[in-house]
């Protein structure tokens, strides 16, 4: 900031110097132009004088051009002679008077510094506050992009914070989806287990069921054979103790018999 701030001064200074320059030059050039045209009038009024004379010399040499001949026209000759030098030492008066005149330098310093003052109060602090402000005015475009660049890297970073977030809930989601269905899995295991147990316990009970009742009526029938086999072959009846007795008889020898299958 420091850099730029000085490339732009001196930026600054070095136009308006040149343009001071080119300001002083144009002064001296109008200065020289007046000074010389001055010197051309001081030339041309000796001049004017020096023709003047001349004819004046003319005149008198007619009025006595009867009297002298032939030495008055190489007195006129003469004469002209001193007149042409005479007006040539003029031009040379007139220049080396303008030449030596102190008034260019004098006007030219009053113009240079009548042009600082006139930088210095109306266009120095207009130039100084116009720096400023550019200057101002940079470093508030360079502090708002540095602001915009955090604030985009801010944003970039909460949204990387936020993909990364929305990646560790599906991650969660797909594992608790995948312990649920591990879970569904053995409840639907330990459920159809359980059921086949109980239709297991169910058929045993009614296998156990329809034994008993087939061995019951198995019994109440060898019961009877044997009540009436017995009275056949014993030729009596038989009271309810001799039944009794014969059915337990009966009961264990069937008991061991079955018994010893097993």
């Amino acid at each position: 900031m420091r850099r730029l701030n000085s490339s732009i001064r001196f930026s600054s200074v070095l136009w308006f110097s040149l343009w001071a320059v080119l300001a002083l030059g144009y002064s001296v050039s109008y200065a020289q132009a007046h000074h010389e045209g001055a010197a051309l009038n001081a030339v041309a009024r000796s001049s004017i004088a020096a023709q003047e004379e001349h004819g004046e010399g003319e005149e008198h040499g007619h009025e006595h051009e009867h009297e002298e001949g032939e030495s008055h026209h190489d007195a006129e000759s003469h004469d002209a002679g001193d007149h042409g030098d005479e007006h040539h030492l003029g031009v040379q008066e007139a220049m080396a008077k303008d030449a030596n005149r102190p008034d260019l330098a004098v006007w030219t310093g009053i113009v240079f510094l009548c042009f600082l003052v006139v930088l210095t109060k109306l266009a120095w602090k207009p130039m100084v506050t116009a720096l400023d402000a550019r200057e101002n005015r940079v470093r508030k475009d360079i502090a708002d992009a540095e602001a915009a660049r955090v604030k985009a890297e801010q944003m970039l970073a909460d949204h990387k914070t936020q993909l990364d977030k929305v990646q560790d809930e599906v991650k969660e989601i797909l594992a608790e989806a995948r312990r649920d269905a591990e879970t569904a899995k053995n409840n639907i295991l330990a459920e159809a287990k359980s059921e086949a147990d109980a239709l297991k316990d169910r058929a045993v009970t009614d296998i156990e069921r329809a034994k008993d009742h087939a061995m019951k009526e198995l019994f109440d029938r060898v019961n009877d054979r044997v009540v009436e086999l017995s009275g056949y072959v014993l030729g009596r009846s038989m009271n309810d103790d001799d039944h009794r007795k014969l059915i337990d008889e009966a009961m264990g020898n069937f008991e061991s018999h079955n018994a010893s299958k097993t």
